[in-house]
């Protein structure tokens, strides 16, 4: 007598996670032993991405194409996104406040996708023509601590166009469409310290509009600048 069983078929999962997860195709299940491929889709111009499994990192072939072999038990893929080694972030020291707070220029330049402007701490930044750079502020408590690495950790991208994002070279500080004294005075309380030590009261665009000298840094220059436009 000769009788037949059908041996189970053992699947295991694979699941993809990472903040750049949502380019891989999307959860799967394979048979025990075989091997799984998959290609990364919707990419975004101005970043790298990595693919690990188990913490190793997962090269893919002249075709773009992963491949996760021998799969044994459910699998985790990773994908993460970070800035392009040719975005460049710089960081200057924008005006001194009180209790030893500095307003930090964080300064970004690279390639981006269309439709897409530079978000700092996930608000998107300014393209200013003076500096020819995406700008944004950031408020330390030292001035040694905060480097060009900590402000690129906070670097990424989001919806939005320049157009509506660039500050163009004005001497109009508060943005009432005039330049008048109130834009010197303006210009003047955000140089000094123990005015305005957090962005609650005044804007990042109007701290911004505040160099007006293009000089990377708010001083009292700037409101003598102002006051010499309005004669």
């Amino acid at each position: 007598i000769v009788t037949k069983t059908l041996i189970p078929v053992t699947m295991h999962n694979i699941t993809f996670t990472g903040d750049a997860a949502g380019c891989a195709p999307g959860n799967t299940t394979v048979k025990d032993g075989s091997d799984y491929s998959f290609q990364l889709s919707n990419t975004e111009a101005g970043y790298t991405y990595t693919v690990t499994v188990g913490g190793e990192s997962l090269t893919s072939d002249e075709n773009g194409k992963y491949t996760v072999k021998n799969i044994k038990a459910d699998t985790e893929i990773v994908i993460t996104k970070a800035l392009a080694a040719e975005t460049t972030v710089e960081v200057k020291d924008y005006v001194t406040k009180a209790n030893g707070k500095q307003v930090k220029l964080v300064l970004v330049k690279g390639e981006l996708a269309e439709g897409k402007v530079f978000a700092y701490g996930g608000e998107a930044m300014f393209y200013s023509e003076q500096y020819q750079a995406w700008a944004y502020l950031d408020i330390a408590a030292g001035t040694d601590a905060f480097t060009a690495e900590t402000a690129r950790a906070k670097v990424s991208t989001v919806a939005g166009t320049v157009e509506a994002r660039t500050i163009a070279r004005t001497f109009d500080v508060n943005g009432s469409g005039t330049v008048d004294i109130n834009d010197a005075q303006l210009a003047y309380d955000i140089y000094k310290p123990e005015m305005y030590t957090d962005f609650s009261a005044v804007s990042v665009r109007k701290f911004l509009n505040a160099d007006v000298n293009g000089s990377y840094s708010v001083t009292t220059e700037d409101a003598a600048a102002v006051v010499a436009e309005i004669k």
